[in-house]
């Protein structure tokens, strides 16, 4: 099974997705909404008897973008077609937003997008990014990282959590760390 997520721009318009995949013989499976409406992350499935493929558009708040996966067992043509049409940000220009951050607001945003793109291809380079932010002097900061791990489930992160949940400034972010360590701990019982 292979599985990739691009994140989409911050104008990106659902109802020309929608329009598009509907055109392309696409047919959207289910539509979900969880959490308060201010909050709410919404997820569409869209399939085709055509492949062997699931498209998800999902709206999420909490991590502060859109995203679309491709997952199934030969993805590069969708890939192909959607990105070119819909694609946001590129792995290299989600780095460059971090980097280029000069607020604390949009250094978090900046965190959080970058997880959801680097979500199933994490590397040494991005994770050093999260460790060093995970030593930020702004709690903010912090709390994006743990909130990273959590949404992606790294096992790497695991102990970058657990450091965390011992050893950081605010007791509010130790408990949140704490509990983070013990929801993926639990979903990952034999890990490494």
């Amino acid at each position: 099974m292979q599985k990739t997520t691009f994140l989409l721009d911050d104008d990106f318009e659902h109802d020309r997705f929608v329009r598009y995949m509907q055109g392309a013989g696409w047919t959207m499976k289910s539509r979900d909404v969880n959490g308060p409406p201010d909050a709410a992350i919404t997820e569409e499935i869209w399939t085709t008897e055509k492949v062997y493929v699931a498209v998800h558009y999902i709206d999420n708040p909490q991590m502060v973008c859109k995203a679309i996966v491709v997952q199934g067992r030969d993805i590069v043509g969708v890939v192909s077609e959607l990105v070119p049409r819909f694609g946001g940000a590129t792995p290299d220009e989600l780095v460059e937003a971090v980097e280029e951050a000069e607020t604390v607001r949009q250094l978090v945003a900046a965190l959080l997008r970058l997880a959801v793109g680097f979500k199933d291809s994490l590397d040494d380079d991005i994770f050093d990014i999260y460790k060093r932010y995970s030593k930020d002097d702004e709690s903010k900061v912090r709390a994006a990282v743990i909130q990273s791990v959590l949404h992606t489930g790294w096992p790497r992160g695991v102990d970058l959590v657990k450091e965390m949940a011992a050893n950081d400034s605010s007791p509010a972010l130790r408990d949140f760390a704490a509990e983070v360590h013990a929801a993926l701990t639990k979903a990952r019982p034999t890990e490494e």
